[in-house]
């Protein structure tokens, strides 16, 4: 009888361990897949145009991000976990910028920092909200997609916050 029991807990063990990386594995998948239309109107912060010593900076991607914790809902309130940005989820941006993943603590001040922030993810909805900062320049915007036909699709970027 001992033995079912170790059997039922490691198996219950592995299959909870599963859930987990599906959950991730969604957010990742959607980071991947969006990652263009995410990071879009960096122009507005190359100030090479106006310079005459070329300015080039890099786009920082804050390497962490909050997600919503789906599975985990007390009392039907919002709980945000953090989430690990890795460097394949990034694989899919093109820009003439560079792109790279930056720790959260970061002073450069030739670097574009973007951050995801909220990222909240339905059945067929998506929500994230998306802050792009440079020295004392910053742009907020919110980021809503639907999915359709297995594929999510931007329905409206709303700006926030400038400054």
């Amino acid at each position: 009888m001992d033995g079912i029991y170790k059997f039922i807990i490691i198996l219950i063990f592995f299959c909870s361990c599963k859930n987990n990386k599906e959950t991730h594995s969604i957010e990742h998948k959607f980071i991947k897949y969006n990652i263009n239309v995410l990071i879009d109107s960096v122009e507005s912060f190359d100030m090479s145009k106006y310079m005459t010593k070329k300015d080039i900076f890099t786009i920082g991607l804050i390497d962490s991000i909050t997600v919503e914790d789906r599975h985990n809902n007390v009392n039907k309130s919002k709980n945000f976990i953090p989430l690990k940005i890795h460097s394949n989820d990034i694989l899919e941006f093109k820009s003439k910028y560079e792109l790279k993943l930056v720790p959260r603590k970061n002073h450069d001040s030739n670097i574009l920092f973007v951050q995801f922030c909220d990222l909240q993810i339905s059945e067929n909805k998506a929500s994230i909200i998306v802050r792009k900062t440079r020295g004392i320049g910053m742009i907020e915007d919110i980021y809503f997609f639907v999915k359709e036909k297995n594929i999510w699709v931007l329905k409206k970027k709303k700006m926030l916050t400038m400054g």
